[in-house]
């Protein structure tokens, strides 16, 4: 997927991770909801995202100074998954894909779907060779060697 031309994104101030921090999918509404009658919340439970300081939609381009970026909608684990792709360099991932040692996000959160995750996953792993991913959720077992969040995509399937 190329990126989009500066013209095209949204500029935002700060840095990725406090962006990463601070925003989220426009579909965390959906999850919200489910999660709301799922875990009996009580009715105060904020279900429009107002908590986020931004809520990005579905392959929203996006810029942070002179970072180019594009908030990939990744669902599967859930329906508001992101991962964030800078500079046609990197992906930060999320919830999405874990170290190949530990697999994939499990999926079966409400709105979450086995056959979205892997389509995800397939949507994450096309990306170009060179790719670092740097993975969320890294609980490395004691046997693994060598592996290690944001090396190239290739070295690490």
């Amino acid at each position: 997927m190329p990126m989009p031309t500066p013209t095209t994104c949204r500029p935002l101030p700060g840095c990725v991770s406090d962006w990463a921090a601070r925003s989220a999918s426009a579909h965390i509404r959906d999850v919200r909801q489910a999660f709301r009658h799922t875990f009996n919340l009580e009715p105060e439970f904020c279900l429009d995202g107002s908590q986020f300081d931004y809520l990005f939609e579905a392959d929203e381009a996006f810029r942070i100074g002179n970072l180019a970026g594009v908030a990939m909608h990744v669902p599967g684990h859930a329906p508001a998954d992101i991962a964030y792709r800078v500079d046609n360099t990197c992906l930060f991932v999320g919830d999405t894909l874990f170290m190949p040692d530990v697999g994939t996000a499990r999926c079966d959160f409400p709105g979450g779907s086995a056959a979205q995750l892997y389509r995800s996953t397939r949507r994450i792993l096309a990306l170009p060779d060179g790719t670092r991913l740097y993975l969320c959720h890294d609980y490395p077992p004691d046997s693994r060697q060598g592996l290690r969040p944001g090396q190239p995509r290739r070295a690490a399937i």
